[in-house]
């Protein structure tokens, strides 16, 4: 450590008493200097110098301003956290002494020409400022030597708030600001040059730079892209701010920075929701949700609490999950000061007296079906359980709801519903044309679905599996190179079924517009990049890379491709995102039978005659060449 090194750090150590002295002598020095420098401008001799009238001023001149410094509360800053404020603070100290010795000046106390006070008033500010930003400076590049050097993404509001924050802390160095605006660059703000994307490969090598911390919450997806891309195969880390509504809601700080994940960088942006569509079923009414718990239904908890039901019930098989949905709903009511009643039901749809109980305790308005078992391996392997709770489970809550008069039922529903090749496929597509043949009876109740792909970041997603694949090391497992998932965020899915349900009149199938599907491949090899990793192909002969990427082969009842709508009929709404298929339903009589046969088997743990029951019934089943087994093929063998 230099001899400076030693000095700095025996200073930043010292008692607070001791440095205000330091300040106060320095300043004392300034001040002189000040006004000496003031007299010479004005008189143009340094004569005054030995003169006892121009000292006593001097010390008056000093006592005053030292006074004014005290007064409003100079010494009580901080000189490495002190920011252009400061400037004003010693503005107003030195303005109290100007106006003091002028005071003195027109008592003829004191002989001095009628400019000098003004002009060591602004000597004052100069020198004092110029001594604590210096401070400043040497102070901050001491500490900066420890930090680690990180560029800030994004040179508007967040990103100087930011830089702030980080100038106060003692683990990040901001060296520049890296910004796609080119009217900014070549500019400085607060002491830091605004460069081009492109230039990042060259300060990345010149400043030793680790990091960037992306600072522009309105930035799109595709910006994102193009800027993972522009820094892709650097040593260099990417992390992000919360998204500018979690800080204005005090939900999270500037300063809380995260990895970056695939939901910042894929899919699309969201689009404004319409209005009344999210309020339509859900304002001022009893809304139920079941699966309150789970991915999709604790997003729909948190967005439909922003439109004030008048009661929001909760159904999780899940104590857990319940649990923590019900705290954090609880405490964004706390800080909304929202008087919206929190009902949590612990139990099953399959379980009918806790249905009935519930209709009967409350007046449910409005009900989103998200609970379902949806895991197609876990299915696969236990085909009772898969049916009972997406198949039987859905009637037995859709039909207690009709009998309740619920205004709305909406069906969370997935595109493996469509051409079924899995278990979970076909219990969700048979759980579809139950609402259908269920809204061709009532009278009361209005049943639609909503069908869409995979959100991202969901407990069914590949994406918590890759997540924790890359943090033990690999490999990162992908069951074909040519598979295809559609993607969308939890939150945009939400949002989207909210009005969707809004729409419905009775029996259609919404699809949401998912967007281009994405190869799984290619979000695996993204993920492994967001964490600042290379990939390893089996591909690639020179096997250079952080992290392998496995192909292990299709499951059994998995498709290469999958399907959102059944026919190639459908209509646009009123929503740009939002499709209404046209598909054929089943008759009340079918259904009905089939509850019957598939109750009877399930009873009797017959999972072969359950499968043939699934098989049997139309417009269930085809198959597709694209998987790796006809329908249900692979579990209808003991």
């Amino acid at each position: 450590m230099t001899e400076k090194n030693h000095i700095l750090n025996f200073a930043s150590e010292l008692p607070r008493a001791i440095k205000n002295s330091i300040a106060v002598a320095a300043d004392s020095i300034a001040i002189s200097l000040s006004m000496i420098a003031a007299m010479v401008v004005r008189l143009e001799t340094t004569h005054f110098v030995t003169d006892p009238a121009f000292l006593a001023t001097l010390l008056l001149t000093i006592a005053s301003t030292l006074f004014g410094f005290f007064s409003v509360g100079l010494y009580n800053s901080v000189v490495r956290f002190i920011t252009g404020k400061i400037v004003f603070i010693i503005s107003l100290g030195a303005g109290i002494s100007a106006t003091f010795v002028s005071a003195l000046r027109y008592l003829d106390i004191v002989q001095l020409p009628s400019s000098i006070p003004i002009l060591t008033a602004i000597f004052t500010i100069l020198t004092v400022g110029a001594i604590r930003f210096s401070a400043r400076h040497l102070f901050r590049r001491h500490v900066n030597r420890v930090r680690k050097p990180v560029l800030i993404f994004g040179a508007g509001g967040a990103g100087l708030q930011l830089l702030n924050t980080l100038f106060h802390g003692a683990e990040y160095a901001p060296v520049a600001f890296i910004d796609d605006n080119p009217n900014l660059y070549s500019l400085q703000i607060s002491g830091l040059n605004v460069y081009s994307p492109n230039d990042i490969p060259k300060l990345v090598a010149d400043r030793r730079v680790e990091m960037l911390l992306l600072a522009a919450p309105g930035m799109t997806r595709m910006r994102k892209r193009k800027l993972i891309e522009n820094i892709e195969g650097l040593p260099l880390l990417l992390r992000i701010i919360p998204a500018m509504s979690e800080i204005i809601s005090g939900e999270a700080r500037i300063s809380e920075l995260r990895p970056i994940s695939p939901e910042d960088v894929l899919g699309r942006d969201p689009i404004p929701p319409i209005t009344d569509l999210m309020t339509a079923r859900v304002k001022e009414k009893t809304v139920l949700i079941s699966g309150a718990g789970g991915s999709i239904g604790s997003e729909l908890c948190r967005q439909i609490v922003a439109f004030k039901p008048s009661t929001l019930v909760l159904l999780d098989i899940s104590e857990f999950a319940m649990y923590s949905i019900e705290m954090e709903l609880k405490e964004r009511l706390e800080k909304m000061g929202s008087d919206i009643e929190i009902v949590c039901f612990l139990g099953s749809v399959q379980d009918v007296a806790l249905l009935n109980l519930l209709f009967k305790q409350y007046y449910v308005h409005t009900i989103f079906h998200a609970a379902a078992y949806k895991h197609v391996p876990i299915i696969e392997s236990n085909i009772i359980a898969g049916v009972k709770n997406n198949v039987i489970g859905t009637w037995n809550f859709a039909t207690a709801a009709m009998q309740a008069n619920v205004e709305a039922f909406i069906l969370i529903s997935t595109d493996k519903a469509v051409r079924p090749t899995n278990i979970m496929g076909a219990t969700k597509r048979l759980a579809e044309l139950t609402c259908q043949a269920l809204a061709e009876k009532s009278n009361s109740t209005v049943f639609s679905m909503v069908r869409f792909g995979n959100v991202l970041g969901s407990s069914g997603s590949v994406i918590p599996r890759f997540r924790s694949q890359i943090e033990a090391g690999g490999p990162v497992t992908v069951t074909h190179r040519d598979i295809t998932r559609y993607f969308m965020t939890i939150p945009e899915a939400a949002q989207l079924v909210i009005q969707a349900g809004s729409m419905a009149e009775g029996g259609e199938v919404f699809v949401l517009d998912m967007g281009q599907p994405l190869k799984i491949l290619d979000l695996a090899t993204n993920m492994i990049r967001l964490s600042g990793l290379k990939p390893v192909d089996e591909e690639v002969l020179d096997g250079s890379g952080d992290i392998e990427i496995k192909i292990t082969g299709l499951r059994p009842g998995e498709k290469l491709y999958e399907e959102l709508l059944i026919g190639a009929s459908s209509e646009f709404t009123a929503h740009e995102r939002i499709l209404k298929a046209n598909e054929e339903s089943l008759t009340m009589e079918t259904i009905r039978n089939a509850m019957g046969k598939l109750e009877l088997h399930c009873g009797e743990g017959d999972k072969n005659q359950v499968v043939k029951i699934l098989q049997a019934l139309p417009l269930m089943l085809s198959r597709s060449e694209d998987s790796v087994a006809g329908p249900m093929s692979a579990v209808t063998r003991d």
